[in-house]
C-alpha cells in the first residue's frame, strides 16, 4: 500500500484512511470500491463502517479482492448521523482522514490531488470537492445540483 507513516508512540501513523459508512449498501458499494482501487495514489487503509445492513453488503463487501478493506460492524443501529461520528473515531490514527459515501465513486487522481493540496495547507484544514451526479445508468445528470 502506498503512503507515508508517522511514529504515533507505539503505532504507526496513516497518511490517509478512507472510512465508507454504510447500511444496506450492497448494490453500489462494489463501484465505490472499484474507484478506490483505480486511485492512483492508494489510501493506507480503507474502513467500512456497518450499520446493522439487513442486505448482502458484509457478502460484497468481504468478497472484494482488488482493495484490503476492514470491516467494522456496529453492535447496535447509530442512525446515519452516529455512523459518521463512528468514522470520525479514527481521525487520531491518520493524518488525512476521507469519509466517503457508500454510493459516492471518485475519479482515479481524487486522493493525489487531495492530499497535494492538504500537504500545502500551513495548518488545519479540510477540503470538499464538487460533485457529478449520475443516474443509475451512469449517466451524467449535471455537476453539483447545476444542469
Amino acid at each position: 500500500m502506498a503512503g507515508e507513516f508517522t511514529k504515533v508512540g507505539w503505532q504507526m501513523k496513516s497518511k490517509l484512511i478512507t472510512v465508507i459508512p454504510v447500511r444496506n449498501g450492497a448494490e453500489f458499494i462494489g463501484q465505490v470500491f472499484d474507484s478506490g482501487a483505480a486511485q492512483t495514489l492508494q489510501p493506507d487503509r480503507v474502513i467500512v463502517q456497518d450499520n446493522c445492513s439487513a442486505d448482502n453488503t458484509e457478502e460484497v463487501v468481504k468478497a472484494y479482492t482488488r482493495l484490503r478493506i476492514e470491516w467494522v460492524q456496529n453492535g447496535s443501529d447509530t442512525l446515519s448521523i452516529g455512523n459518521f461520528n463512528r468514522g470520525l473515531e479514527n481521525a487520531d490514527q491518520t493524518e488525512y482522514l476521507h469519509l466517503l459515501c457508500a454510493d459516492d465513486a471518485i475519479k482515479p487522481k481524487f486522493y493525489e490531488r487531495l492530499i497535494q493540496e492538504l500537504d500545502s495547507c500551513p495548518r488545519v484544514g479540510m477540503a470538499y470537492c464538487l460533485d457529478e451526479r449520475i443516474d443509475e445508468n451512469n449517466q451524467r445528470i449535471s455537476v453539483s445540483g447545476k444542469e
